[in-house]
């Protein structure tokens, strides 16, 4: 059998290293040993890291603040008949969503 031009050939077999012949474990790229396939317990570990993640973050803020602030940040997108340009309209929304979220702080606390 032929190689192709340009073809590298391996110089030894990555399966069978030892100078014994015998078979090592198989390895990544990274040179460790590969993960055992996940189960349903381990999918779990991953979504408590997630939920965990997003509860560490936003455990600060404010239920009703957020709700409020996204409620204003969609009302001052609403269509309008006054002309802006797209940073006008982007400082409006923002400042909109500011005190969407302190009214909703206030009016939660």
């Amino acid at each position: 059998m032929k190689a192709e031009v340009g073809a590298r050939l391996p110089l030894h077999d990555p399966e069978v290293d030892a100078a014994d012949g015998s078979e090592k474990e198989p390895r990544t790229r990274t040179g460790r040993p590969p993960r055992a396939v996940s189960s349903d317990r381990d999918r779990g570990g991953v979504l408590d890291r997630v939920v965990g993640w997003r509860h560490h973050r936003l455990s600060g803020l404010s239920s009703p603040g957020m709700v409020l602030a996204a409620g204003f940040y969609l009302l001052a997108n609403t269509p309008s008949l006054l002309p802006r340009t797209w940073l006008m309209q982007g400082l409006i929304a923002a400042v909109c969503a500011v005190l969407g979220y302190v009214a909703g702080v206030v009016w939660g606390w």
